[in-house]
């Protein structure tokens, strides 16, 4: 491969195998001799500043910080892959179904989503067909969670964003994930 810089995005609701895939594709990369960097959640990220934000932030600036880290993560990197777990995809379709009513973020994301998604070359779908298991910080219904995949693809499909749907074991997602970076590498490539 003969290009610089390649950015793979994870995209799919909570408890999809998301962050899994992500280790276990940065692992099978960093394996084939590949320098990989791997950019965890916005909200991870900004987790230790919002614990410790006295008054709690609103949830429009907890939005509008999400929004920032999400931006900040296209930064440059001096490694081949940089691989992210979830895009703006994601905080698209968790905006539409759970966040604040407020029009003007919603209307820049849809604005941003087009110009963000083109730094990807490619971004993989995750569907829920993992059982949902419950950490403390997410919600538990199936339904919400379903919710947001319907969320996610029919963002996608608003915006003509093309996902790369994975299924099955994070051995057959990781493996299936090269196979097509490869496939498709080779075609922008050659």
């Amino acid at each position: 491969m003969n290009k610089e810089l390649w950015r793979i995005g994870i995209s799919g609701s909570h408890c999809s195998g998301k962050s899994t895939l992500a280790s276990s594709l940065t692992r099978a990369l960093r394996d084939d001799g590949a320098n990989v960097e791997l950019r965890p959640e916005p909200i991870d990220v900004l987790r230790p500043l919002l614990s410790k934000q006295k008054p709690p932030l609103t949830s429009d600036h907890i939005y509008y910080l999400l929004l920032g880290e999400h931006l900040r993560r296209l930064e440059q990197s001096a490694n081949q892959y940089i691989i992210y777990d979830r895009t703006l995809l994601d905080y698209a379709a968790y905006l539409k179904i759970e966040g604040p009513k407020n029009s003007q973020l919603k209307n820049a994301i849809d604005q941003l989503l087009p110009w963000y998604l083109g730094h990807f070359d490619f971004v993989f779908f995750l569907p829920t067909e993992i059982p949902l298991e419950l950490g403390g910080n997410r919600p538990s219904s199936e339904k919400h969670r379903t919710d947001i995949e319907d969320a996610i693809i029919k963002t996608a499909r608003d915006f003509d964003i093309e996902l790369i749907e994975l299924r099955g074991s994070v051995e057959e997602r990781t493996d299936f994930a090269i196979q097509t970076m490869e496939q498709l590498t080779r075609d922008k490539v050659h």
